[in-house]
């Protein structure tokens, strides 16, 4: 799959690790302590060397997409992923980076933004497509809802699939209009245990609750429709 999309992956490449030269030529404006992490509040929290922004961000970026990458090419059934959903995954790592990296040099050369609804919007736009194309993936162990039971059953992973992309797609308007998230953030700030149980609400129990769905339909009949 690599020699296929050889030239498509070292373009992704260079455009995750396009920020860099970005950076380069704002080197002189940056400040040498550089704001990289906000608190739910729009507030800067976690700052890191301008190097970091500026060298280490990206290359993070770029082995996650390396890794991405070489995962999906020693996957046994890689023939079976598409070319739409292989294209996107190649494709997820760059655009995080050049969107990452500019709003971390915008905010620290003074451009305000709202880094709660761009971080909500950047994933709510990700759920929307990866929701949309999930039905389309075939049994493989790289992309998708590897469990046991759809992956020993072609027409499970698909209508499991069927109905995961459903949800992400439902999933998504909740994270581009994250006022209930925004809300209990600023509220949890004040009140660590009102932070910690909505984390748990908005975030854990509703991938959790998939899961368990999906079983609970794969457990009472393998070819269930939806």
């Amino acid at each position: 799959m690599i020699r296929q999309h050889k030239k498509m992956i070292l373009l992704t490449s260079i455009a995750t690790l396009l920020p860099i030269l970005i950076g380069l030529l704002l080197w002189k404006q940056l400040p040498d302590s550089v704001a990289t992490h906000w608190s739910t509040g729009n507030e800067p929290d976690g700052y890191s060397s301008k190097a970091f922004a500026v060298f280490g961000l990206p290359v993070i970026m770029l082995i996650l997409h390396l890794v991405c990458v070489i995962a999906t090419n020693i996957d046994p059934k890689a023939n079976s992923i598409n070319k739409k959903i292989f294209f996107i995954v190649l494709w997820i790592c760059p655009v995080f980076s050049i969107i990452v990296c500019s709003t971390v040099y915008g905010y620290n050369l003074g451009y305000q933004f709202d880094i709660g609804f761009l971080c909500g919007l950047l994933i709510g736009v990700l759920y929307l497509i990866l929701g949309n194309f999930l039905p389309t993936v075939k049994p493989n162990y790289t992309i998708g809802f590897r469990i046991s039971w759809a992956l020993n059953d072609a027409d499970n992973w698909y209508h499991t699939h069927r109905f995961g992309g459903k949800c992400m797609d439902r999933r998504a308007p909740s994270d581009r209009h994250h006022a209930v998230p925004e809300y209990l953030g600023a509220y949890g700030a004040r009140h660590p245990p009102v932070h910690f149980a909505g984390d748990l609400l908005l975030h854990v129990l509703p991938q959790g609750a998939v899961t368990v769905i999906l079983f609970i339909v794969s457990d009472t009949n393998g070819s269930n429709t939806f």
